[in-house]
């Protein structure tokens, strides 16, 4: 499966971000440092073809992109542009180092309940159960972060503890509060849910029994025969 590429005005850190987290589902087995120099070479490439600058400021005025790169080959040799290209990964990796600890510390006991879209009633007060509540979507100062909205929708099908009734409210709520986050989001039909799968034995959709996250989509069980079922993840 090839490696993401920028969209068009992507920013790179979001870019960045994007693949990292590509990099983790689809390459695992590769280490953090490697995944990271594959995205960064991926962003470089598409940038040389003026894609994704990295900030606007970096521009000369009235200089196209590609015209930037072109003067910047000529002028150095193989070994300076691979100097800079190592510099610029270690950058981005220290990056990525100081958001992966500050994403560790996210959703943790300091964070109010209404940070929460799910908290069960044992977890409410200052006295409950913290480890008890799911899906953290806002930030302490409670404003919507919308990376974490988009992982809480992601992991909505697969998250245990939550009624299904309450998974179909909580749906509904983190597509919409998306669709204003992100202006070019659009919420899938249903059909397109990730949990539910066909079962080759009943021959129908089937809502997944014991569903489990996988690289790449769902699996879980039928709940009428037990034949095991999986819901692919469609590729961007």
């Amino acid at each position: 499966m090839p490696i993401p590429k920028p969209r068009k005005g992507e920013p790179s850190d979001d870019f960045i971000g994007r693949c990292m987290s590509w990099m983790h589902d689809n390459e695992p087995e590769r280490p953090k440092k490697q995944q990271l120099a594959m995205c960064y070479s991926s962003l470089r490439t598409a940038r040389g073809k003026g894609v994704a600058p990295k900030k606007e400021e970096e521009q000369t005025p009235g200089v196209e992109v590609p015209l930037l790169m072109e003067k910047k080959k000529k002028e150095l040799t193989a070994a300076e542009l691979m100097d800079m290209f190592v510099a610029e990964v270690k950058e981005a990796w220290d990056v990525y180092e100081a958001s992966q600890k500050e994403e560790e510390s996210w959703g943790d006991a300091s964070f109010p309940d209404s940070s929460f879209m799910w908290v069960p009633e044992e977890a409410k007060g200052k006295e409950g159960k913290k480890s008890l509540r799911k899906l953290p979507v806002k930030t302490k100062e409670g404003k919507w972060d919308l990376p974490h909205v988009r992982n809480a929708l992601a992991r909505l099908p697969v998250t245990q503890g939550i009624p299904e009734a309450e998974k179909a409210k909580i749906r509904t709520k983190l597509q919409n509060v998306l669709s204003r986050l992100s202006p070019g989001y659009e919420p899938p039909k249903k059909e397109e849910q990730m949990d539910t799968a066909y079962c080759v034995k009943c021959k129908e959709k089937v809502k997944i029994k014991n569903p489990k996250e996988v690289k790449n989509g769902v699996v879980g069980v039928c709940p009428k025969c037990g034949t095991e079922v999986h819901h692919y993840r469609k590729e961007e």
